[in-house]
């Protein structure tokens, strides 16, 4: 079924992408949900909630604008490296309903606002390769991932993934690895200068280091839907991994590393979850940007992906009835 939407031109595609939002995301509308509280949230994110004021919608629909925006994001991330064709949007689909099945999560949470800056992190990652100097690129990255976890503090392990992508990429020199630490510090020198003088030191360095070293604590309380379907999802992920793994053995070797980039973060953001079990679904959100990418990749650009093509939709209909009916 996806194959198929895939192979229907562009418009159908864009047509079913909002079609599916709009369907998903009214309910959200008619009873706005608020801002989502999380010990684990960062300072931006605290400040930008503060602006709202009490308002219930438009944290609502800042959720939704962001989400568009990051499906489309991850189409061109995509698109431009040459991992599935520039005319499907499939993967903006699935992500939209992957980001959205759930209701709890279609309050503004600070999962929302830092997914952005990690998707900005994988795509400089990426312009990284055949770059001799690649410094800029190297800094952008590190910069954009210290900035998703002032919104989210979790965030910050993806600094793993851009230095797992150092080795990917086979970077020896010093520079680049002294410069992912750089981009990665400046922001929190501001940070930290705030809490100076705000005489906050000591509690924001202590706020942080709880959020980012709480390996394999109790995993939040979730109904038993949500737990069959956390499992149906990654069951799918690292089906749809494994044929992804084996169909890019015979591609281009540029498109080999960008696809083994995209493994990194996933990664990353696997070791993440790890320590945040007591923010499962936030901090499940960071790793569906892999999830959709090998699913996508399964079903686009695999042969005979007929049985995969059934289990994604499957899976994808069992989310999307969990949105309506329990």
């Amino acid at each position: 079924m996806l194959k198929a939407l895939s192979k229907s031109g562009t418009l159908l595609q864009l047509i079913v992408f909002l079609a599916i939002g709009a369907l998903l995301w009214f309910p959200a509308f008619v009873h706005p949900p608020g801002i989502a509280s999380s010990k684990l949230a960062g300072p931006l994110f605290t400040m930008l909630s503060a602006w709202f004021d009490g308002s219930l919608f438009w944290p609502v629909l800042t959720s939704a604008i962001l989400l568009v925006f990051q499906a489309f994001i991850l189409h061109t991330l995509l698109s431009s490296n040459d991992l599935i064709p520039r005319d499907c949007l499939v993967e903006s689909v699935v992500l939209l309903v992957l980001l959205s099945w759930n209701p709890s999560v279609l309050s503004f949470n600070p999962a929302v606002p830092a997914l952005l800056f990690v998707l900005v992190a994988i795509y400089m990652i990426m312009r990284m390769y055949g770059n001799d100097e690649p410094y800029q690129y190297v800094f952008t990255a590190a910069l954009s991932i210290a900035v998703a976890s002032l919104f989210y503090l979790p965030a910050a392990w993806f600094i793993t993934g851009v230095w797992i992508s150092h080795l990917t990429y086979r970077i020896a020199s010093w520079r680049e690895w002294f410069i992912s630490i750089l981009g990665f510090v400046v922001p929190f020198l501001y940070v930290f200068s705030y809490y100076y003088w705000m005489g906050e030191l000591s509690e924001g360095w202590i706020r942080l280091s709880r959020a980012i070293m709480q390996p394999f604590s109790h995993i939040e309380h979730m109904a038993d839907y949500e737990i069959f379907t956390f499992v149906l999802l990654g069951i799918t992920m690292l089906i749809t991994l494994l044929i992804t793994i084996n169909g890019i053995q015979d591609k281009l070797i540029s498109i080999r590393r960008k696809a083994w980039i995209i493994v990194d973060f996933a990664l990353a953001g696997t070791g993440m979850m790890l320590f945040t079990f007591n923010d499962f679904r936030t901090s499940h959100i960071f790793i569906l940007v892999p999830a959709v990418f090998f699913i996508s990749y399964a079903i686009i650009m695999v042969k005979r992906s007929k049985i995969v093509d059934w289990l994604v939709t499957a899976v994808l209909i069992i989310a999307v009835s969990i949105h309506f009916f329990l």
